[in-house]
């Protein structure tokens, strides 16, 4: 609804404030600066019966006819005579020179006269010491009492007197009341359009996305809508009376069609990704669903970016140098907003490298978990004791970031002791069951695995195993350890030999010299003997 209301002010918004928008620095108060803000500005002071303000838009030179009646009559042919577009008037002080006249001269339409067709001008006066303005040239003001003077509307003689006297913001009751009218009807209107439009594209939707619940695109109703009620505002502008009527249910109209037309493509954009994500998580192909997320966002944001350069440029906003502006302010920002780049430009290449995808096992920052997100600005990551790790994308593109989930194979690694008094033949036997064991596990690389007798230890004879698990995840791969570890342990038992402990074996070491006999000296102390339990 909040949308809808400044959807609805917008246009109201645009008409007070063009003039201003290109008025040069030395403006005229009453905005004849321009041939648009001569225009305007005489047909609001016409429209408020303000003809003491009206006539200062007039150059009255040579003119015989009273001020008022002048200005009735003036106001009367803009409205219904002349068959002009207030936005194709020139908003520039010099005028758009056009239609052969002198630059001078601004044409503004043509209007039907008792003795024949008559054109709508404005000329360039210009006073010493006083700003440059338009004014409607003596020429136009000479044929204008030859128009007929309809400034009433014809509906004024069958509706009551108390509904034309009375007057709210300048603006007749019966008109007030005629416009809310028409909102609740265009409403009205609208929404059924969009109701039977909803309905007839339901099956070309469900046949065109192979989906048979299409709720998700329900959502596209309301920006449907708004597309509806454009275009019926401007069905009412074609009829308008007041050509300054005309010119604000236009601006209403492109409004709604353009923040319309901006709603839909964002919402389409976003229904369109989501389906595309949906199919992704069904055949388990993950890795593009950050890529068409980014996608989606960016894809939005210059979506809305368009939508407000064709507002600005309908306001009379001069685009070209907005954007020369935002070429030189950009610098600036990019200065500013340095870090921020860094981390777009971080995400932007961590998703297109493929390095991490949402729903990873990663280690970052120092914490292990499952990455929730990949945004524009930081990576969301859930830690095992379930805290949420918000950690900056240009941080991840400078360090290492090691994605657990990305292993092909997991590596069983275990270097453990027996203890001294295990005899050859039963470390052979060990190693032989071992090795039988690791290749009697399906699941078990048998080019890499090995088993092998690496050493003597200060305390211990040391073995290593060597293997990688092929199995899908962590969770298989740590019941593949278990099984193999627990059938390691019983190949132990069974050779009758145990594991060593340092607490259990001590380690030989001469004494101090200090405290050596010279018979001591010549001979070294025995080593103690190894004790069993």
């Amino acid at each position: 609804m909040s949308l809808l209301i400044l959807l609805a002010l917008f246009p109201v918004l645009l008409v007070n404030a063009q003039v201003a928008a290109t008025a040069p620095a030395k403006a005229d108060p009453l905005g004849r600066n321009t041939p648009y803000g001569c225009v305007v500005g005489f047909l609001k002071a016409a429209a408020a019966r303000d003809y003491a303000k009206a006539t200062q838009y007039l150059d009255l030179r040579g003119s015989r006819v009273s001020n008022e009646d002048l200005v009735r009559r003036l106001n009367s042919a803009l409205n219904r005579g002349v068959s002009a577009d207030l936005s194709e008037i020139s908003r520039e002080p010099e005028g758009q020179g056009a239609d052969g006249l002198v630059r001078t001269r601004e044409r503004i339409g043509f209007v039907d006269t008792a003795s024949g067709r008559a054109a709508i001008e404005l000329s360039r006066v210009e006073h010493k010491g006083e700003p440059v303005i338009w004014l409607f040239s003596a020429d136009t003001l000479r044929n204008i009492p030859a128009v007929p003077d309809s400034s009433a509307s014809p509906l004024t003689r069958y509706l009551p007197s108390w509904l034309v006297d009375i007057e709210i913001l300048s603006v007749p009751l019966w008109r007030f009341l005629a416009g809310i009218l028409s909102i609740v009807v265009g409403l009205g209107l609208s929404s059924l359009i969009t109701r039977a439009l909803v309905a007839l594209l339901r099956p070309v939707l469900q046949r065109a996305t192979g989906h048979e619940d299409v709720r998700r695109f329900l959502n596209l109703r309301k920006p449907i809508g708004l597309l509806v009620l454009s275009a019926l505002v401007r069905i009412v502008a074609g009829v308008s009376v007041s050509l300054l009527a005309r010119k604000l249910l236009k601006d209403t109209s492109f409004v709604l069609a353009v923040g319309g037309a901006v709603w839909l493509v964002t919402q389409t954009n976003s229904v369109g990704v989501e389906l595309r994500i949906a199919r992704l998580e069904a055949v388990h192909q993950t890795g593009k669903v950050a890529i068409l997320s980014l996608g989606r966002r960016l894809l939005n944001v210059f979506f809305v970016f368009v939508g407000i350069a064709l507002l600005l440029g309908r306001a009379g906003v001069n685009l070209t140098a907005v954007l020369t502006g935002l070429g030189v302010g950009g610098v600036a920002l990019a200065l500013a907003a340095q870090k921020t780049l860094e981390n777009l430009f971080g995400g932007i290449s961590l998703i297109m490298r493929d390095i991490v995808r949402p729903g990873d096992t990663c280690i970052m920052a120092g914490e292990t978990g499952i990455v929730q997100d990949i945004g524009l600005g930081s990576t969301l990551m859930r830690t095992m004791d379930r805290t949420m790790v918000s950690v900056p994308n240009a941080e991840l593109s400078q360090k290492n970031l090691e994605n657990i989930s990305r292993r092909d194979k997991f590596w069983l690694h275990q270097i453990f002791g027996l203890r001294y008094d295990t005899s050859p033949q039963q470390m052979r036997t060990i190693l032989a069951d071992i090795e039988g064991t690791l290749r009697n596990e399906s699941s078990v690389e048998r080019v890499t695995s090995r088993v092998r007798f690496i050493g003597f230890g200060e305390s211990s004879l040391t073995l290593e195993i060597f293997a990688y698990v092929l199995v899908p995840d962590n969770d298989a791969f740590l019941v593949v350890q278990q099984k193999l570890l627990l059938a390691i342990l019983e190949v132990i038992s069974s050779a009758g030999v145990s594991i060593a402990s340092r607490a259990i074996v001590a380690d030989w070491k001469l004494p101090p010299a200090s405290a050596q006999t010279p018979d001591d000296s010549k001979t070294p102390p025995e080593p103690p003997r190894l004790t069993s339990g």
